[in-house]
């Protein structure tokens, strides 16, 4: 089984770190920054170090590639970051997919097919949408008048967004990713095999009553939307507790009008984020909940579940077990820009733990033996095709 250089590869983080607007409070790389634009360049001039780079497309995604056939895999992630984000989110796709190039390079494997590392653009919620690098890759990029509008805001034009369609031919698209959750840690599991990135349904509910003065209204003389919403929340919340261990339900925004103390609310909004591993669960869940509110509510996001590939999981789920890794199957439940590739090749994700489910946070944590592990999976993978 073949082996990455675990010291090259745990300094390629060590590297990473330069490139942060925040020091000593996480890391901070947001897209279109500074940061991001030297962050670019550390890539390109590390992959030509390497004579592994291939391109920089119009939106700045960056390309190395090994080999020169066709069709070819494609391996990476993202290197922007949030506020105060932490280390390993999206840089371990990119930074693995650096280190497995050059090992296949020193080896000298032959192999039927060429891989090819990309570190995707914007991949954090940014003013052009999260997923932007990787959506304007496979031209799905809706070129609204808000779209057209934000871009001028950026080192970008809509010229360079529709010049960055890639139309090639892609046999794969394989993503290493920290997990973000504690199911692998809390279950001492080495490696989780993604078996779908879990589709996002986001409903906004409002709930009126009618505003009186705090001290004068008697108790059963009010039209309280506090209190309305109190009770459909029970309700709601109730309801949650039925969902599969794949599915989840969470009301994290709430907004009370005119949110005042001494006056009696006369409106409530909240959110309803549904998430599940199939679009039949979120279908199933939101018949379910039209029989709950009857209140005046509406669908602000839909994105549908995407399962990765049923041949990429059991690949990457045999070469962990030949390489003494234990493993399981698990449903990513934030997105990716897998979601984005899985559209139109063939996809798959490898999970490694973090410490705590910690991530977007200075505390973001994966050990570097579980880094390592990752990576070794990713290669021999490819190496086993």
């Amino acid at each position: 089984m073949l082996k990455i250089n675990e010291t090259r590869f745990l300094n390629f983080f060590e590297s990473l770190k330069e490139f942060n607007a925040t020091p000593n409070n996480g890391y901070t790389r947001r897209a279109f920054s500074e940061e991001d634009l030297n962050t670019i360049q550390w890539l390109e001039e590390t992959l030509k170090e390497y004579d592994l780079y291939s391109h920089t497309d119009s939106v700045k995604n960056v390309f190395g590639q090994y080999g020169d056939k066709k069709p070819y895999i494609l391996i990476g992630s993202h290197l922007d970051t949030v506020q105060n984000g932490g280390l390993y989110d999206g840089a371990l796709g990119v930074l693995a997919g650096l280190e497995i190039l050059i090992t296949l390079k020193e080896k000298t494997i032959d192999l039927p097919f060429s891989v090819k590392l990309v570190a995707f653009r914007a991949e954090e919620a940014n003013i052009l949408g999260g997923t932007f690098g990787s959506h304007a890759f496979t031209g799905k990029i809706d070129y609204t008048e808000r779209f057209l509008k934000d871009i001028k805001t950026t080192d970008l034009t809509e010229e360079d967004v529709r010049n960055a369609h890639c139309t090639d031919d892609i046999k794969a698209y394989l993503e290493l990713h920290i997990e973000q959750g504690a199911i692998l840690e809390q279950k001492n599991i080495d490696i989780g095999i993604v078996t779908a990135i879990a589709g996002l349904r986001l409903l906004n509910v409002k709930v009126t009553g009618k505003s009186d003065h705090a001290g004068t209204t008697p108790m059963n003389m009010r039209e309280d939307a506090l209190k309305k919403a109190t009770r459909l929340l029970s309700k709601i919340y109730d309801f949650s507790e039925t969902l599969d261990n794949n599915s989840v339900l969470t009301v994290g925004e709430l907004n009370v009008f005119p949110n005042q103390s001494n006056v009696i609310p006369n409106e409530v909004n909240f959110f309803i984020d549904f998430r599940s591993n199939t679009n039949e669960k979120m279908d199933e869940c939101l018949k379910e909940l039209s029989k709950i509110i009857t209140e005046e509510n509406q669908m602000n996001v839909d994105i549908s579940a995407k399962p990765m590939d049923s041949n990429v999981i059991e690949g990457l789920e045999r070469t962990a077990t030949e390489l003494g890794y234990s493993n399981m199957r698990i449903v990513s439940g934030a997105g990716h820009d897998a979601n984005t590739l899985s559209e139109q090749t063939p996809t798959g994700m490898i999970f490694v733990p973090s410490k705590d489910g910690i991530s977007h946070h200075p505390d973001e944590y994966t050990s570097e033996e579980l880094l390592v592990k990752g990576a070794n999976v990713m290669l021999n993978y490819i190496k086993s095709l």
